[in-house]
């Protein structure tokens, strides 16, 4: 017979293959614990009003076993409405309590209601909140959540990675208790802050308004990697704010533009990136409609950049929309673009470079006459003009 070490590594070869490990479980009650880890570690535990009580059922499996919720290290959280039967959700918020090594939380849903957050039952919701405060989530995704309460994330202690997409969060004026409020802990009390956060990734409009607010009670210090796809004028202070707290540590830099103003306005003004002087990656779009001054503008983003600076990898995106006011009519822009990001080029200061033109006017001849705009850009390689039609 083989060695027990042995035969482990060979289960632990076979951790993709699902068919495989359930064979390993069944064979033997030495082999079993060693497979489980395995065939545990990532979850999809669905959330719904449907009876759970099958034998087969994953809810009844991790219900039934503890040792098994034990295992698991990635949880993936279908959420489905309406919660009906009491038995049921008694069931299902226990369960959300016996995963105490779980690193990695999705929370998803296929058809996200508004209030989705605000009507659910109260004990499922401070169950969810509890699960993704633990100590032990590090990576938290967020997907579809309707009227979810941002203010959960003060307490995500150890988060490095939050991601959320498709989001409709509760604005400012709401203030929902969090799990730790409820339970009226010391903690709740303390000033909230995401601790050794590495990576922010902001996609909803409900969620730039209010999580990125100045009043907001998370702490960007610590900040690594930040992207905002959609920087409104209104919120450009927000975001100079954050920029500002997370100067020293912040590395990476993702900003998605749909409006800059043709003239500087005092109470919101354009956004520096001077104090990143730790920036070693750079990434800029603009979806803004074109009109005169906007080049200048934009540069003034870039040109900001501390001086010290050096080989910050960069990607600048403008999205050129046909007719109404067309690029061409303004060449004196585009050749002040063309010179200025050339220059910072040549002095290894956006360096690789790649400025991305996507013309929205699906003729070849204005991709030609948009690539004659900018010739020392496409003479060095940096310049890709890309057609498409308008969606």
């Amino acid at each position: 017979m083989l060695p027990l070490e042995l035969i482990y590594t060979i289960i632990d070869e076979l951790a993709g293959d699902k068919p495989a490990l359930s064979a390993c479980s069944l064979a033997s009650s030495s082999l079993r614990e060693q497979a489980q880890k395995h065939l545990y570690t990532e979850v999809t535990l669905c959330l719904d009003g449907r009876d759970s009580s099958r034998a087969d059922d994953l809810h009844e499996i991790l219900y039934s076993h503890l040792q098994l919720a034990s295992f698991v290290v990635s949880l993936k959280v279908p959420i489905s409405q309406p919660f009906e039967r009491e038995s049921i959700i008694a069931r299902q918020v226990t369960l959300l309590n016996r995963f105490p090594r779980v690193r990695s939380v999705v929370l998803t849903s296929a058809r996200p209601k508004e209030a989705q957050w605000r009507t659910m039952q109260l004990n499922v919701r401070i169950a969810l909140s509890t699960l993704i405060q633990q100590s032990t989530v590090e990576t938290l995704t967020l997907d579809r959540q309707g009227s979810f309460p941002p203010q959960i994330l003060s307490y995500c202690w150890q988060l490095k990675d939050l991601t959320v997409r498709r989001c409709l969060l509760q604005g400012s004026k709401k203030q929902p208790r969090t799990s730790s409020a409820i339970a009226q802990t010391n903690q709740s009390r303390q000033r909230g802050h995401l601790s050794e956060s590495s990576r922010i990734y902001v996609a909803s409009d409900f969620l730039r308004e209010v999580l990125i607010q100045t009043s907001s009670s998370l702490s960007f210090s610590r900040l690594h990697t930040l992207d905002i796809s959609d920087v409104k004028t209104q919120r450009i202070r927000a975001v100079q704010d954050i920029l500002n707290a997370a100067c020293l540590t912040l590395v990476e830099l993702s900003l998605g533009i749909n409006y800059i103003p043709s003239s500087p306005d005092p109470a919101n003004p354009i956004i520096s990136l001077r104090a990143l002087t730790r920036l070693n990656s750079l990434a800029l779009t603009s979806e803004a409609s074109y009109h005169p001054g906007l080049t200048g503008r934009f540069l003034s983003i870039i040109t900001s950049l501390p001086t010290t600076l050096c080989g910050v990898k960069t990607r600048i995106t403008f999205t050129v929309y046909p007719a109404v006011a067309f690029p061409t009519a303004y060449p004196e822009e585009w050749r002040l673009l063309d010179t200025t990001l050339t220059a910072m080029h040549t002095a290894e200061v956006l360096a690789p470079l790649r400025v991305f033109l996507l013309s929205l006017d699906g003729r070849k001849q204005v991709s030609a006459a948009l690539q004659r705009m900018l010739p020392d850009l496409d003479a060095r390689g940096c310049l890709n003009i890309e057609r498409r039609t308008r969606p």
